[in-house]
This record gives structure tokens, sequence and C-alpha cells, in this order.
């Protein structure tokens, strides 16, 4: 737990898919401490760890990290924080619809599948919207009932935290899916974790302004010499003069541990990606999409991060998904951010090359400092009453690319036609 999951409760694998995996471990695993029984305690109380013969030993009962008090296991504080924390990072980072950026892998893996989410359609249906059921469907049988399984609603997972903790914030998830609730509550005994407070440092910004720590911030916003390449571009314009402001409501919310930054009101949602490659640097479910963003209005998906599609079965589409094209990210001279190795040597990691910094973070701007090699590139976001707008600021020209579903996969081995 401690090396899986950051302080503010987000994942060190830099994608928001295997938070979702390794949470579901995590609060399955500490349900069942939680509600052990008596005779399972007295046996924690008498073990011989010098008969575990494997790697990492076995510390004696007086170096663990738990205690046992009255007949029950008391974890750690700091376990209990990352996971409480870790389910306030999915239902931060979910967008109005339910569903969840995909920032990093997703190669669709779960601890335990439970409750369905998502719907059925008829396979010619299914076939018209995934380019990879193209010629599977059987002539004479396109009314049949397809399952297609929305792998991006994580609710299932934050309705599993709910039964440990109690805190309204938790709720709806789990009444739209009480089995998984229902379940951990009966693993724990009926016993409830103690409430953990929501804040650490710079997770929640409350509508404060935030500067980082660059020296010189004031200078790149306005314009040094060598910052001399600057593109300005709205990614979306309100062009119906709805009375509703896209800033009403407007909070933002900072994971910095992760390197996630979000705008969300009644009407945006805006995540923006700028954050390790993960794995300590290896990037081995991380992606080149330093910069990238994901823009919806009114609950409608304008701006999408492409996914994963596959990894090992089609190499070369592997690489595709996780390159800069595949993101909206600014794109200079064609080169990725973080390279890898040719083959299948380099699928499951990367260079560790990019740093990302945040400059500044207050109720309508979010401006962030990226490098790697010799490039230079402050990337600022901007949110109106009734636009959105990036300026982007180089040392070096840059394309500014965008991915508005022209490639898009909502799931390992799915392909949307775009």
């Amino acid at each position: 737990m401690k090396k899986q999951f950051n302080e503010d409760g987000s994942n060190f694998e830099a994608s928001t898919s295997y938070h979702r995996l390794s949470g579901e471990i995590a609060v399955y695993c500490a349900a069942l401490i939680t509600g052990l029984k008596e005779r399972h305690i007295e046996a924690l109380k008498t073990y011989q760890c010098g008969l575990w013969k494997f790697k990492p030993k076995l510390r004696p009962l007086a170096d663990q990290e738990y205690k046992i008090k009255g007949g029950s296991v008391e974890l750690p504080r700091w376990l209990i924080e990352r996971l409480y924390r870790a389910g306030l990072f999915t239902l931060d980072i979910s967008k109005p619809s339910g569903e969840i950026p995909q920032i990093g892998d997703n190669d669709s893996g779960r601890f335990f599948r439970l409750s369905p989410a998502g719907r059925f359609m008829t396979t010619g249906t299914a076939a018209a919207k995934y380019k990879n059921l193209k010629n599977c469907i059987v002539a004479g049988c396109s009314e049949e009932e397809y399952w297609d399984e929305n792998i991006l609603d994580h609710a299932t997972f934050i309705s599993a935290v709910a039964g440990l903790f109690d805190d309204e914030k938790f709720s709806p998830a789990a009444e739209r899916y009480p089995l998984e609730k229902s379940i951990v509550g009966m693993l724990a005994g009926g016993r409830k974790l103690p409430a953990v407070q929501r804040n650490v440092t710079g997770q929640l910004n409350g509508g404060k302004e935030f500067y980082g720590s660059y020296p010189d911030a004031g200078k790149i916003f306005y314009g040094r010499d060598e910052l001399k390449y600057i593109k300005t571009t709205v990614v979306y314009k309100d062009l119906a003069n709805r009375s509703s402001s896209l800033t009403n409501n407007l909070k933002n919310i900072i994971y910095k541990n992760f390197g996630i930054y979000l705008f969300k009101s009644d009407r945006l949602y805006l995540a923006v990606f700028a954050g390790p490659n993960g794995q300590n640097g290896n990037g081995g479910h991380g992606h080149n999409d330093k910069l990238s963003f994901e823009l919806s209005i009114d609950g409608k998906d304008l701006i999408v991060d492409a996914g994963t599609y596959f990894y090992t079965p089609l190499p070369e589409r592997r690489n595709q998904f996780r390159s800069v094209r595949a993101h909206s990210v600014p794109i200079h001279c064609g080169r990725e951010q973080n390279e890898w190795l040719p083959g299948t040597d380099g699928l499951f990691s990367m260079t560790d090359s990019t740093k990302c910094e945040l400059l500044h973070f207050s109720t309508n701007n979010l401006t962030i400092k990226l490098s790697y090699d010799k490039i230079i590139h402050v990337r600022s976001f901007f949110v109106a009453h009734d636009e959105v707008r990036i300026e982007d600021r180089s040392n070096s020209d840059f394309e500014f690319n965008i991915n508005d579903f022209k490639l898009y996969s909502n799931g390992y081995g799915k392909l949307i036609n775009g």
C-alpha cells in the first residue's frame, strides 16, 4: 500500500485504470482483515515468522505495523488514510457521466467483477460502433444481444470503499451498485474504519491561488525571450449564448503526486495530466501524455484520451496508443516525450525524460511547465464563462495536436469507429 498509493490516495502507476485494479485488491483485503474471526486473531498472536521461507520475509508480531486490540486487528493509520483517499481519488476524477478519464494504460483488469456496468445492444449495433468487430458478425445474427461493458465506469470501486467508510460522498455510487458495498461490509464483519481527514497538502485548492516553487514564474507567464513560439487555441466556444456559465459552481481539484488537475462545474469537466511516468520512472503503464487533457461540456465528451487498445498482440498498436500523436499534447518535431526501446523489449518501459512543474493554479487558470531534453514548454488553460482556451509558449516550434475521437479505445481490445 505504501508503495502502490501516494499520500494523497493516487497511484504510482500513472494509470487511472490500474488505480481501480490495485484499489479493489486493497479494499477487499482490508475488509477481510478487519473482519477476522476470533480464532484467526488468536493465530495471528502466535504465528512463527521463521517458518516462512520466501521473500519478502515475514516480520515478527512485535515489528508489524498493525496492532491487535480488543479481539480485532487495528490497521495502521497511514493505510486507512490512503485507502479512503484512493476511493476519493476515483470519485473526484469521475466525469458527470460517471466515467473516468483514461490516463495511462487500461487493460480492463479487475480484482472482482461483480455488478455489471454497461448496456445491451444488438450485435449489428455493436459492429457499427466497434471497428474491431468488423466482419465478426455472422450473417443473419445482427439482432442478437451483445453486452457492451462500460469499462470506464469505476463506481463499483467507490461502492466497495463505502463498505468500509461511512461517508455520504460515496453514497451515490453505493446506491447504483449496492452489491460491492454489501460484500465489503460483510467481509469486514460490519465494522467500519475510522473517519479520515479529506485534505492533504496540495490535494485540494479550495478556490485559492496556488503558485509553484519555480523562482522565475512571473517571467514564464508573460514571456521570456527564449519562449518565442506562442500559440493560442480556443478548444471550446459556447456559441449558443446560454445563460448558464461554464464557471457556475466551478471548483479546482489537485492530486499533485499523480499530476492530475481538474476543473469541475455545473457544465464543465476539464482534466489535465502533467505528472511523472509512474513506477518510479520506469513508465511501464505510462503514456506520452504530459500536458494532455480531457474535456466534457454538459456531460458530453469533446476531447478524450485515446486509451490503450492492445499490449503484446499488436506491438505497433501498443506504441501508437501511448505516443504523443494519440494525445492532446504539443508535438515538437514529431518527437516522443519519452522514448522506448524497439520491439517487445520496450513495450512496458520508457525513458524518464520529462519533468512537469506546476507554476500556477487558480479558479480559472492552470499553468504548467514541461521540460525534456532541451525543450521547455509552458501550457496555460483558461476557463471563461463561455470558452476554454489554451495558451502554449515554448523555446521550440511545435504542433498543436488534438484527439477528438480520431483514435479512441474505451477498453482493452475495443476500438471505436471514428
